[in-house]
């Protein structure tokens, strides 16, 4: 009997390739399978994603049928999505540590979509038929306040969808392998947030708007119409006042009076906001109500003037409503033009240009001309309450324009309904928030009303990182008096220590609003080194500068700041005025 060979069997000339080539071809197959069904879904969320957009737009334009086609288009691409990634395989990748990061992703943008699509649109459409702007008043004219209270509960329900959509995406992996995987992530979280925000806003709306509008009693507002040709914080100087009262869901106007009415109010008859008071020490703004607003931030500017109506008329009210030409411009713009006793008409292209410029070469007397003014109030007032049904979207696109730019606020006097406004781009308060921000304020140092051809630009530059890790920013503002050569006295006035000044030169009072936790490392206008004074609002460090310009020059301001290193998206303010400021974010963000 032979003996056996101990060695093993020699194994067969490339029996290790083919396994190589085996293992190679598997890779490909599974690689070749994640790499077809993710793009395949990426197809469909992307779909889904561009229907959510279309349906959003239609409702906002009040389109129905459209809003009803593109939410079962965003329904059936999220649903085809899901089914693509919800086999075993890819519910096993997600689990692989590292590698299935953007499994992870793919699979949970798949989860919201069907989410959203399935417990957010249907009841935004919902409310959407509800809110049809043509059902939105009665055959008198009266805003039908049922519609709201029908449409609250659906938006509600559509806000907290939404809302626990984003949510679901914040949960998932802010970074992975495949930048792909990353930008599908912050594209659905930027799509919710600005959903959640509108469905919010108009949860909020329909919520407030039944007892505002004097649903189970009478409700009585403050209105002040503000004149940007002399810059304020909040906007411009308070002019025009009178009192809208709202009954059951009708608005009607009582008398106008001109600013002087509510005059200098005695020391102590304002309840003291001692914040405001202190931040703005140099300035009567409890006592003088053409000073009130300095600041931008309407609910405290709100309370003040308020106050300034009880101790003046001892009435108290309900809220206050501030606006501008430039809104009534918009609000004319939707309802048709106004036409005053004498014949002229007033419309969208020339309101602002006929009470910020014309008037005054026309009227060389102070009365006169405030009497002009009370007469354009009152007929823009009238015109705007009888819009025809016909217009009433075009009324409402025009007024969400108005309170999108500052041009627009309302405070209440109730502090429930004061906490939910203050949520919402109607309240007109300075956003708290602790992400990077900024926010910049002229205010008219002399009297005069050239700011009707101030020019404004500012460019906040992200410069880098410093060496512990803060951020170095700049925040550049170009200031241009453009103001033309032999303007009316009044126009050009100078009152204080401006009155030494060139005619047609201005002195400005210009205030950075910074971000929280923000220091300032230097101020320059022109070159030149400046003096700030220092202080806060709303959580916002505030840097304010004295500067003025001479007819036809520009004046740039450069503030250096030294930030808390944030990631977050750049917060603006914009600070509304005739012209409109133009505004730039540049640089870098710390990681």
């Amino acid at each position: 009997m032979a003996a056996q060979d101990p060695r093993p069997a020699t194994e067969p000339a490339g029996a290790g390739i083919i396994r190589v080539r085996y293992l190679v071809a598997g890779l490909v197959v599974v690689v070749g399978y994640f790499l077809a069904t993710g793009l395949i879904a990426r197809h469909h969320l992307e779909r889904a994603r561009y229907d959510v957009d279309r349906l959003r737009h239609s409702l906002l334009a009040s389109d129905h049928s459209a809003a009803h086609r593109w939410m079962a288009a965003a329904q059936s691409e999220a649903r085809s999505a899901h089914r693509w990634l919800a086999g075993p395989a890819w519910a096993a990748a997600e689990w692989v540590p590292w590698f299935g990061r953007p499994a992870r992703v793919e699979r949970g943008l798949a989860s919201v979509a069907v989410t959203l699509a399935d417990h957010a649109l249907p009841p935004a459409v919902q409310a959407g038929d509800t809110l049809t702007p043509s059902h939105l008043r009665d055959a008198a004219g009266a805003v039908r306040l049922t519609v709201f209270r029908s449409a609250a509960a659906p938006l509600t329900a559509a806000a907290t969808a939404t809302r626990d959509a984003g949510s679901a995406v914040a949960r998932l992996p802010t970074s992975s392998w495949l930048p792909a995987a990353n930008h599908a992530r912050d594209g659905a979280a930027s799509l919710i947030a600005e959903l959640t925000r509108v469905l919010r806003d108009a949860s909020d709306a329909a919520a407030l708007a039944p007892a505002m509008l004097g649903d189970s009693a009478t409700r009585h507002y403050l209105l002040v119409v503000e004149n940007d040709a002399e810059a304020r914080g909040l906007g411009g100087l308070p002019g025009v006042v009178g009192v809208v009262t709202a009954s059951h869901g009708r608005l009607s106007f009582g008398r106008f009076e001109n600013n002087s009415y509510l005059g200098d109010i005695p020391k102590g008859r304002v309840a003291v906001y001692s914040a405001y008071r202190d931040t703005y020490a140099d300035s009567d703004v409890l006592t003088n109500f053409q000073d009130s607003d300095v600041s931008p931030d309407f609910p405290i500017v709100g309370k003040v003037w308020l106050s300034m109506w009880q101790a003046r008329t001892g009435q108290r009210l309900d809220g206050a409503i501030a606006t501008d030409p430039t809104a009534l411009s918009y609000l004319l713009e939707a309802s048709g033009p106004a036409r005053l006793a004498d014949g002229t008409e007033v419309s969208g292209s020339n309101v602002v240009a006929l009470t910020e410029q014309k008037s005054y070469a026309r009227f060389g007397s102070l009365a006169a001309r405030e009497a002009y003014f009370i007469d354009i109030a009152h007929a823009v007032s009238d015109q705007v309450v009888g819009t025809p049904h016909g217009r009433a979207h075009a009324l409402i696109t025009a007024m969400s324009r108005a309170v999108a730019e500052h041009r627009l606020a309302l405070y209440s006097s109730d502090p429930a309904e004061e906490a939910t406004l203050a949520a919402t781009p109607l309240a007109g308060g300075l956003p708290r928030t602790r992400a990077p921000f900024v926010g910049t304020t002229v205010n008219n140092g002399q009297g005069s009303k050239l700011d009707y051809y101030l020019q404004r630009s500012v460019t906040y530059d992200r410069a880098g990182c410093s060496v512990s890790g803060q951020q170095l920013s700049t925040v550049t503002m170009r200031l241009t008096n453009a103001a033309p050569a032999n303007l009316p006295p009044y126009v050009t006035i100078r009152l204080g220590s401006a009155r030494h000044q060139p005619v047609g030169s201005e002195r400005l009072f210009v205030a950075l609003y910074a971000t929280s936790g923000a220091q300032l490392a230097g101020v320059t206008a022109d070159g030149s080194q400046l003096l700030a004074a220092v202080g806060e609002e709303e959580g916002h460090p505030r840097y304010e500068v004295d500067v003025t310009i001479d007819r036809g020059a520009t004046t740039t301001l450069v503030f250096r700041l030294v930030e808390p290193r944030r990631s977050s998206q750049v917060v603006t303010w914009r600070q509304p005025g005739v012209g409109p400021e133009r505004f730039a974010v540049t640089g870098r963000r710390c990681g």
